[in-house]
């Protein structure tokens, strides 16, 4: 029981932001990629 407890609680939401170009993973307050210098940015909640 106690896993499944575990489990359950872990709901918490997170967010990964990538370079739609390249693909490099960037912090939320990133406006351009370091990489690439696009500035298409994507967010993914997870």
């Amino acid at each position: 029981m106690n896993v499944l407890r575990q489990l359950f609680q872990r709901r918490r939401s997170q967010s990964l932001f990538e370079c739609r170009r390249c693909g490099t993973n960037v912090d939320a307050e990133t406006e351009t990629c370091p990489v690439c210098e696009s500035a298409e940015i994507s967010r993914y909640d997870l």
